[in-house]
């Protein structure tokens, strides 16, 4: 009879971890721009948030003192608990909880730091154009702001 060798198939053991050698340095050498990658969208996806509902909510406001008016001096702000600025004869905007509010209605709750709602007068028309103006203070981050000008009926 004749003797017929078998034919193994297969990786050999040398073959096997020198491929997940190889894999080690890839995933080592990507780890760390991927790394980067995902935390700048995550702060991306952060700011952009925030600065949205500051959008949607001094638009809120803007439409308020279009209809309303407003009762402001030049500098009004409201920073703190208590602090309101006064629109048209029954509307107030107030901080409560860390959110701004329109009334008792919360526009405007960042997730960090805390927010200002800030009335200037026009040097043009002091006594109808307005800049009104929402920000974050943030000690660990840079602030964040929205501005607009609205006339007042």
């Amino acid at each position: 009879m004749s003797k017929r060798r078998q034919k193994w198939s297969g990786f050999t053991l040398i073959e096997m971890v020198l491929v997940l050698i190889i894999l080690g340095i890839v995933s080592a050498a990507a780890a760390r721009p991927l790394g980067q990658m995902i935390s700048t969208w995550f702060d991306t996806r952060e700011a952009y948030g925030d600065e949205a509902d500051m959008v949607f909510a001094l638009s809120r406001i803007a439409r308020e003192v279009r209809q309303h008016g407003i009762s402001c001096d030049n500098g009004d702000s409201v920073t703190d608990n208590g602090d309101s600025v006064k629109l048209g004869e029954d509307k107030n905007i107030t901080i409560n909880d860390g959110a701004l509010r329109l009334d008792d209605d919360p526009i405007f709750w960042p997730e960090s730091g805390s927010p200002v709602f800030e009335c200037i007068s026009s040097e043009a028309d002091p006594s109808r154009l307005f800049r009104i103006r929402i920000s974050i203070d943030r000690t660990d981050s840079e602030d964040r702001e929205v501005t607009t000008y609205v006339y007042s009926r």
